[in-house]
């Protein structure tokens, strides 16, 4: 039976390590794709003399908004402190989940205060 624990105490740890190296490594592998297959897009179309239109110049911009993350880890810092608070009562752990909670609404206050210093773009036609 201390094999079997050997085994699980080694294995446990390694386990999440590898896995989390696997996770970085297909984001990465899966961004550098989208770069490949941008460039290559662009380079045909230069090949064909066709024009590039100005977006597919322009350096890609992060897919996650301010908004979004903030209202998420905000809930999961919600989440995180009520199921702590409930299974853990006697202790407070649940300002784990608060901790979090506060730093999705910091995240939130970022959104705004960039939104608010971003010009107004104008939409109109332009003659």
């Amino acid at each position: 039976m201390q094999i079997n624990e050997m085994f699980v105490a080694l294995g446990v740890p390694l386990g999440a390590f590898s896995m989390s190296v696997a996770i970085v490594a297909l984001v990465g592998y899966f961004k550098h794709q989208a770069r490949k297959q941008r460039a290559e897009l662009i380079r045909l179309a230069l090949e064909k003399g066709q024009p590039l239109p100005a977006e597919l110049l322009e350096a890609p911009s992060p897919a996650r908004d301010g908004l979004g993350v903030g209202i998420r880890t905000a809930f999961i810092g919600l989440g995180l402190g009520v199921f702590l608070g409930i299974f853990k009562p006697d202790k407070p752990f649940w300002a784990i989940g608060l901790m979090v909670f506060i730093i999705g609404l910091g995240q939130l206050v970022a959104h705004y205060a960039s939104a608010r210093k971003a010009p107004a773009s104008t939409t109109g036609p332009t003659t």
